[in-house]
């Protein structure tokens, strides 16, 4: 895809995001787990192949993923007149086999009457996603990246050039993109680099389950481009510089990320939705963006299925990024504080017709 530099008379290329100790590196991986954003970015372009280093990861926790049934954060929502809720914390990332779910996963897309997910995929279009990615992430002229980010950054940038390059962000195509945008992009090639893929998420075995029923989306394509690209600019400097900085340690991070959500380990992810905020206060607020306030602005809809009684007996399956279920903010908690019944699903059991 390409968007017409005027001043230079030049195609300014909008690449593809490419697709532990480093407390802010860590924290924009969580994004990843709470956005849907990078698993759709890809429409932009094509992006160049990224050698995998699957081949050093520990084959036991290879197998792990591969073979044995997920058991990821799944609850039972209830205590409405109308429908009852599936609720899935999902990771918008997995192995190229694909994930293997538990049995009362399977079989809670089996018996969904309808399907909730924060997009609705299907009325999204490349070329709408093109179009709008190059409105958003390319610097206006005459500025460059070098002009928004601070010395530190750039040192860092020019000290990462052959990387950069190698991962599809020569210089002359990242001068022009803006810092959250190669933030992401580089945590997309994390995900390459660790032998995953993000057409291998779990919302893509739902999307599978999902047929002709309806479906809900929670928000637009838009409105999660418009988190991003709103991010604090000196937040977004910071993310850049260390996430270049802790390259090294990103592959490692990705698949710690993949293993806890396969065992379901709420510590694992109430840590991650809180990482970095010790470091950089400003981080509180950002989360509160990212989480807090979308899980507050999808309650609304989430609740008009529990309270409708025209829907009394029927089961919603909803998947969001794992993220929004944990802490005092998260879809767990705000359906208890609304009076509704949160109870873990066992996995190894099918899931119960009746209300509790």
């Amino acid at each position: 895809m390409l968007s017409r530099n005027e001043d230079e008379g030049n195609p300014t290329v909008v690449p593809s995001p490419l697709g532990r100790r480093g407390r802010l590196r860590r924290a924009l991986l969580g994004l990843s787990v709470a956005l849907c954003i990078l698993g759709l970015a890809g429409c932009a372009g094509d992006s160049t192949p990224i050698p995998s280093e699957a081949q050093s990861w520990d084959v036991a926790r290879d197998q792990v993923l591969v073979s044995t049934p997920a058991t990821p954060l799944f609850y039972r929502i209830d205590g409405g007149p109308g429908a009852t809720l599936l609720l899935l914390g999902t990771v918008h990332l997995g192995p190229e086999e694909g994930w293997v779910f538990s049995e009362a996963l399977r079989d809670g897309l089996e018996h969904a009457d309808s399907f909730v997910l924060e997009l609705d995929l299907r009325k999204i279009r490349e070329e709408s996603v093109a179009s709008r990615l190059a409105e958003l992430v390319v610097i206006e002229s005459p500025k460059t990246l070098l002009d928004l980010v601070s010395p530190e950054t750039a040192k860092v940038i020019a000290e990462n050039d052959t990387l950069l390059t190698e991962l599809g962000l020569p210089a002359n195509a990242r001068k022009r993109l803006k810092p959250w945008y190669i933030a992401m992009g580089l945590v997309e090639s994390t995900t390459q680099r660790a032998g995953l893929t993000t057409k291998a998420s779990a919302e893509s075995i739902i999307e599978a389950a999902i047929g002709s029923k309806p479906v809900l989306g929670l928000e637009t394509f838009e409105e999660q481009l418009a988190l991003l690209n709103g991010i604090d600019p000196t937040l977004q400097d910071m993310m850049l510089r260390d996430t270049l900085s802790r390259l090294d340690e990103a592959v490692a991070d990705t698949r710690d990320l993949t293993l806890a959500w396969h065992r379901g380990d709420v510590a694992y992810f109430e840590k991650l939705a809180r990482e970095g905020v010790d470091e950089m206060p400003e981080f509180d607020r950002f989360y509160e963006i990212i989480l807090g306030d979308r899980n507050r602005r999808w309650m609304p809809k989430l609740r008009s299925l529990l309270d409708d009684p025209e829907r009394k007996g029927e089961f919603a399956f909803v998947g969001v990024g794992a993220l929004h279920l944990v802490l005092e903010d998260g879809l767990l908690e705000l359906f208890r504080q609304s009076g509704y019944r949160v109870s873990a699903i066992d996995h190894g059991k099918k899931i119960e017709v009746r209300s509790q």
